[in-house]
């Protein structure tokens, strides 16, 4: 393969909530200029996740993000509806049913559930007693005074107190314009070792106009919406007859010559491999799969203390065929977000430099980092010391 075009559209078949879908998200990244000050960059994503076995209403679970260009956090929000806890046990039974004996499943669970408690606390996860109102027919969610809909030819989304404490009155209120053509593609196309079975929608560039404070801003955006009937080969893969969480690399960057990059690599979470990425490139032409390499640049990685952790945050995009070399760095290294149950994600603002067929080019995007906080070595001596425990009860 040097070069496989892929489906692109004016605007995907749908961006509504989608009662069928076990799990599903939106997510806006981007960036609103300093206006001789610091930028600030800014991303959300809002999930629905249904339990395959209970089949009850989605739990929801929403991330946001804001971050100033000199690297200081301005807001960060990890908030879930009470009842993610129910659906993440019934997933995590899965995963821990398929691994160990009958008569240990039970103690396991309690141990893990309650581990996950524990750090949701002690990490500022927020639990809502309401629920985010979201629309079948159009997208359109609304959550404590989150807001992210379609209006007219675009969208719209406000973060509240997405600005610093000196004018916190006022929220990021932003429109999002669709500047390119949609990338609407499936699962399989990311990942030729698993097979997801998911929709993938994506817009790279939209322009960004309206307000922070009170005062006038303007930026770049890039949206996703990622919808699928099952976890399995997304979340969960089966190996040597058990269930195991899956993890994966992603970014999404746009340059500032018109070029903008989608890298996704999807693996076994906590082995830490480095599976050849699929690498789509994208223009105002289209969108194509393209051959390259997408690398971990040889610097230590940045440690979680929170999670303990290790991620690697400096990378290298190479495309032989296309004359493109680029370096990838964090805009600060501490761009952890915690998410109930599961691992926390590292979901943060990077900036890009480097040649494109000769010429300097530069720009920024958005890595995100998931499953590194799980280690197959720690998880086998956590159960064998909770085994250990459960036999010697009295």
């Amino acid at each position: 393969m040097t070069s496989e075009p892929l489906t692109v559209g004016n605007w995907p078949p749908t961006l509504a909530a989608d009662p069928e879908a076990a799990i599903e998200w939106w997510f806006v990244q981007g960036q609103i200029d300093g206006a001789g000050g610091p930028d600030l960059y800014f991303m959300c994503a809002f999930f629905q996740v249904r339990s395959e076995t209970t089949g009850c209403d989605p739990a929801q679970m929403l991330l946001f993000h804001t971050l100033r260009g000199d690297g200081s956090t301005v807001k960060l929000v990890s908030r879930a509806s009470t009842d993610l806890s129910d659906v993440y046990r019934s997933i995590a039974a899965r995963v821990i049913d398929s691994r160990y004996p009958r008569f240990l499943r039970d103690f396991l669970l309690r141990k893990h559930m309650a581990a996950s408690a524990g750090f949701a606390r002690i990490s500022g996860i927020e639990f809502a007693e309401t629920r985010a109102k979201v629309s079948v027919e159009k997208c359109a969610i609304e959550w404590d005074g989150f807001r992210f809909f379609e209006d007219g030819d675009g969208f719209r989304l406000v973060l509240p107190g997405a600005q610093s404490d000196a004018v916190a009155a006022g929220a990021l209120d932003v429109t999002l314009i669709p500047e390119r053509p949609w990338l609407c593609e499936d699962g399989a196309q990311f990942s030729s070792d698993f097979m997801p079975a998911f929709s993938y929608y994506s817009c790279p560039r939209l322009r960004v106009d309206g307000k922070s404070g009170t005062g006038a801003v303007r930026g770049r955006a890039w949206i996703d919406r990622q919808r699928g009937p099952t976890l399995d080969n997304w979340f969960l893969s089966k190996r040597a007859g058990a269930i195991y969480p899956l993890g994966w690399d992603w970014l999404g960057l746009s340059l500032d010559n018109g070029l903008d990059f989608l890298v996704s690599r999807l693996g076994f979470a906590g082995r830490h491999e480095t599976a050849d990425a699929c690498i789509i490139r994208l223009d105002g032409d289209g969108a194509a799969k393209v051959e390259g390499r997408f690398e971990r640049l040889p610097h230590a990685p940045w440690v979680s203390r929170r999670s303990g952790a290790a991620y690697p945050l400096r990378h290298r995009l190479v495309l032989p065929q296309y004359g493109t070399d680029i370096v990838i760095e964090p805009v600060t290294l501490d761009q952890e977000i915690p998410v109930f149950g599961a691992s926390p994600v590292w979901e943060g603002a990077v900036k890009a430099q480097g040649t494109v067929e000769g010429h300097e080019v530069q720009g920024f995007g958005r890595l995100e980092l998931f499953g590194y906080a799980y280690d197959s070595d720690d998880l086998i001596r956590s159960v064998t010391r909770g085994v250990q425990v459960y036999l010697h009860q009295d």
